[in-house]
């Protein structure tokens, strides 16, 4: 059976995640910029993989908590024809294209894929429908350190294979763009956050580059199908 990848969004709009997230102790203008700066890049990434994507923010979250967000917005990919389901959230400057892509090549193999960030939790997860009712993501401590290692222990008592890609790092405070930039200096994308943290007027070249991969983003309407997060 072919395999029918999709990526599913599965984060709050910037504006609903700045309330909750301070990524800056300035302004909230700032904290602002930085939110709406993290949400495009990532969709930029998500849409230059040529995958289908659906995105699921606050308005469309079904659940009474993350696990039970996050497990009804997978099954809805499931129930929409997919067998395989790639989840990503906003908060993880360094994920690109090529690692989205690389995860769907996994999927392709057989195996059910994570993505680990630098604190034990994952800013990736890869599933087959096959093993979806195996995997008990209702219970996973989400938000903590113990993320990742619940989840392979899940996938691992499925007796289904894991490949786990390269270690990321998310941001969910101004500390951890710090630490993301003296990682990356060169990085374009950090570079500008760097800036937009610190108030700086952006360097015409770096505007530039900052605009051409997300240029059509202006001119992208970025829906599902309608019926997509309708639950019973």
């Amino acid at each position: 059976m072919e395999n029918k990848s999709v990526i599913l969004f599965f984060a709050r709009t910037a504006t609903a995640e700045m309330q909750v997230k301070k990524l800056c102790s300035k302004r909230e203008s700032i904290n602002n910029q930085l939110h709406h700066f993290l949400y495009k890049k990532s969709l930029t990434e998500l849409y230059k993989t040529g995958l289908p994507v659906f995105v699921c923010d606050e308005s469309k979250q079904q659940g009474n908590n993350f696990g039970s967000r996050i497990h009804n917005a997978i099954q809805a990919c499931f129930n929409n024809g997919y067998n395989s389901v790639i989840t990503v959230g906003s908060d993880c400057p360094e994920l690109k294209a090529e690692d989205i892509l690389h995860c769907h090549r996994e999927l392709n193999k057989g195996n059910n894929v994570l993505g680990p960030d630098n604190r034990g939790g994952i800013y990736l997860m890869g599933i087959q429908q096959n093993f979806f009712s195996v995997i008990d993501l209702l219970h996973i401590e989400w938000n903590s350190t113990k993320v990742l290692s619940q989840l392979k222990s899940s996938f691992l008592n499925s007796s289904t294979d894991i490949y786990l890609l390269n270690t990321l790092t998310d941001v969910n405070s101004q500390k951890d763009f710090f630490y993301l930039f003296k990682q990356a200096a060169n990085n374009i994308f950090l570079i500008i956050l760097h800036d937009i943290l610190h108030s700086k007027s952006l360097h015409f070249l770096l505007i530039q580059h900052f605009i051409s991969p997300l240029q059509f983003l202006a001119n992208k309407k970025f829906r599902g199908p309608p019926t997509m997060f309708l639950y019973a």
